[in-house]
């Protein structure tokens, strides 16, 4: 089985979030997160670096903080999209694949919106919640 190696801008997170945390053994973390079979980040396979994101962002105290106004913004979409709350997991999807677009296109960084980090996110949601008067959204 092939499996693919990470890419530059997972590298360049993963280097960011150690840097930022100030992580002083990140090959040890490595070799953790690659079941021992490395313990350089530029050898890592693309889930392992998801899977190692994933946990350091996990320890960045801005990314908690970000999250909850991610989920607001998820929310009012959801409420706009019309979704009851019993809505299936696709149609949910659907609204979060629909924002990640429009944050790309819109958004003031024009990024999607996992990529936001915590100090652009308020001026997102105030960007979202003034659109959201006007906005139909069709999924």
């Amino acid at each position: 089985m092939i499996q693919d190696k990470l890419s530059l801008p997972q590298l360049k997170c993963i280097k960011a979030l150690v840097n930022k945390l100030k992580i002083q053994d990140a090959d040890a973390m490595v070799l953790g997160f690659s079941d021992t079979r490395t313990g350089h980040v530029s050898e890592m396979t693309s889930s392992e670096a998801i899977a190692m994101i994933k946990h350091l962002k996990g320890l960045d105290p801005d990314e908690k903080s970000a999250e909850p106004m991610r989920r607001k913004i998820i929310a009012m979409a959801y409420k706009r999209a019309g979704l009851p709350q019993s809505a299936s997991k696709a149609q949910k999807q659907a609204v979060v694949n629909w924002l990640d677009g429009w944050c790309k296109q819109y958004g003031h960084k024009h990024k999607g919106l996992n990529s936001y980090t915590y100090k652009e996110l308020p001026k997102l949601v105030t960007q979202f919640e003034l659109v959201m008067e006007t906005l139909v959204i069709n999924i």
